[in-house]
């Protein structure tokens, strides 16, 4: 489980952009790296080089299976979890807002704690009706070549709907040459190197996005295992940032990950997950 109790008193870190570092957020790293899923459980990758995302089969069985993975499940897919990091970011959400970079204001937004994100032939996408705030998890790995084949592929920002990136590292990684994650901030139009964080058991590292939040993974040159991560986030339904104008900044600021628009999926979505959620009560009680 997230300490979110910890995580509400942690001050934002303003440089380069809004970011807050915790240690120690997980209550039981040793448990949940006990029961990670091997690598031949993983789906095709859509952020690490193998990902395990709601809907995904192996993921399903695995919150059944492991409880400590179904606490974390339940508290992601939660509107406290929501809250806690809305109220941690607020005013830089707010400034943000006030001058234009959100094109929406996230604190007027529908909150719907529920993964209505999901794969759908080997991609995950939300689209159509009114704009609302999710959360996601993804379970992965990174192995060598992480960095420069997935995570983002160099320097980039998230997608434009992606309002909070937020990374937990399961495991403090042995002998691994490359794997910190690297913050920029822009001096004359180019991204600089500001932050490195690296990875340990424990280390969340949450981030408010926006289209020059540009940030990027040291390529793994060697590593014994794997670096284990879960990757979550509070997005929108639709782009909530202002789209890069800067023509070369523009280049860095393409979607690694630019779902498709699918008009009608949102509310089919909402409602399959609120009747299973509603099921799975039935049947614990």
């Amino acid at each position: 489980m997230l300490r979110l109790d910890r995580l509400a008193r942690t001050n934002v870190t303003e440089s380069p952009y809004p970011h807050v570092v915790l240690e120690q957020a997980l209550d039981d790293c040793s448990g949940l790296n006990a029961e990670f899923p091997s690598k031949d459980r993983f789906g095709p990758p859509i952020r690490m080089d193998g990902d395990l995302t709601a809907g995904d089969t192996d993921y399903d069985t695995l919150i059944v299976r492991s409880s400590a993975y179904r606490e974390l499940h339940r508290q992601v897919y939660s509107l406290a979890f929501l809250q806690v990091f809305l109220d941690v970011f607020r005013e830089p959400i707010q400034r943000a807002h006030a001058r234009g970079e959100l094109v929406l204001d996230p604190f007027a937004l529908e909150m719907v704690p529920t993964p209505v994100e999901r794969r759908v032939s080997g991609q995950s996408f939300v689209g159509g009706g009114e704009p609302f705030l999710f959360p996601r998890l993804d379970i992965g790995y990174g192995g060598v070549g992480y960095g420069l084949h997935n995570g983002g592929r160099g320097i980039h920002i998230d997608n434009l709907p992606r309002l909070l990136s937020i990374l937990v590292f399961l495991n403090s990684p042995q002998n691994m040459v490359g794997g910190s994650h690297r913050l920029y901030g822009l001096r004359k139009g180019r991204p600089v190197l500001e932050k490195v964080y690296h990875p340990a058991a424990g280390l969340l590292i949450a981030s408010l996005q926006s289209n020059r939040a540009f940030h990027d993974v040291a390529p793994v040159e060697a590593i014994d295992g794997e670096r284990r991560a879960f990757y979550m986030a509070v997005s929108c339904s639709a782009p909530i940032w202002k789209k890069e104008t800067h023509a070369s900044l523009s280049i860095l600021s393409q979607n690694r990950y630019d779902p498709p628009a699918r008009h009608g999926i949102v509310s089919k979505l909402r409602s399959f997950w609120r009747r299973r959620d509603n099921r799975d009560a039935v049947r614990r009680d």
